[in-house]
Formats: C-alpha cells, sequence, structure tokens
C-alpha cells in the first residue's frame, strides 16, 4: 500500500499488456462488442509482442472455412483467408501447424476453438520452438467457437465461409 505523501507526489501508471480475444459484432443498432473468455494464448505469442513496435494487436474480419475444411490441416477449401483472422476447430493436427498453414495463406490471425466441452488449457503449445508462427493464435471455448462458427456460415452462405460483420482484435 502506498502513503497519501507518495500517492500525491504521483508514479508512473503500468498497464499490461492485454492478451486475449475481443470480438466486435457490426450492424448498426446491433452493433456489440464482448471479451471471448476463456481464452488460451500460443506458446508463440512472446515473439509477437513488440512493446516498442507500434501496434500488437490485430483487427480484422473473420472467415470460417466449410465444414469439411473446419481443421485447417490441408487447407481452407474455397474460403478467402488472406488479411483474416481463421476460426478453425481443435484436432487434426498441431496448433503451431494450423498457425503455420494461415499465415502461408496470407491469414493474420487464428481462432481455434475448443473440440472439448470444458476448456482446461492456459496455453497452446508449438512444436518446434526455432520456427515460431508470425500470426497470433487464440483457443476459445467449444461454445463460443460453434456459436461464431454457425454465425458466420449463415453470413458465408454454403459457399465456404465468409465473415463480413465479425471483427475480431487479437
Amino acid at each position: 500500500p502506498r502513503g497519501a505523501a507518495e500517492a500525491a507526489e504521483g508514479s508512473p501508471l503500468t498497464l499490461d499488456l492485454f492478451s486475449g480475444v475481443d470480438l466486435r459484432i457490426l450492424g448498426g443498432a446491433s452493433a456489440s462488442a464482448r471479451r471471448l473468455e476463456p481464452c488460451a494464448p500460443a506458446e508463440w505469442e512472446k515473439h509477437l509482442l513488440s512493446t516498442d513496435g507500434p501496434d500488437t494487436n490485430v483487427t480484422a474480419e473473420v472467415v470460417a472455412p466449410a465444414e469439411a475444411d473446419r481443421f485447417g490441416c490441408s487447407g481452407f477449401g474455397s474460403a478467402n483467408v488472406t488479411g483474416r483472422v481463421v476460426l478453425l476447430e481443435r484436432g487434426e493436427c498441431l496448433f503451431s501447424e494450423k498457425a503455420h498453414a494461415v499465415e502461408a495463406a496470407g491469414g493474420v490471425g487464428l481462432l481455434i476453438f475448443d473440440s472439448r466441452e470444458i476448456t482446461t488449457m492456459r496455453l497452446m503449445a508449438q512444436a518446434s520452438p526455432a520456427e515460431p508462427p508470425a500470426v497470433p493464435a487464440f483457443l476459445i471455448s467449444r461454445a463460443e467457437g460453434l456459436a461464431l462458427r454457425d454465425q458466420l456460415l449463415l453470413v458465408g452462405g454454403d459457399s465456404g465461409g465468409g465473415g463480413a460483420s465479425e471483427l475480431v482484435a487479437l
């Protein structure tokens, strides 16, 4: 605890870097924003955060590939991921492999929704510390992921995903 004299002198305010996912749904009067929790960051996030960089956040539209490509281990089908955050389901391949695939396809971020009803992970591991992905990634709950995926597939139709109305800040 600080004394009154010390507090009166003023002291620098220290803010922690936010690590997580904010979802903003656009749409005029129905616009909303909320933080997706629980949310587990990727182990490689430490390589992406730069306190001297102009911006450490990514804000972009979200895209969900069609059901057949929901894991993202073999590509994203007809979904255009360039410049977007990709929503994938957990499973079939490693977290870092999913992130490398998103990065190679021009995506700027990755949301992975859990395959289990209750998310207990605190950190998504990477296979090789020597080759960290260069896109931020977070694991979100299955319920949040399925709800967001359903909404995105409705917006994008049956053609393989969309997401023109959802923005995510990572």
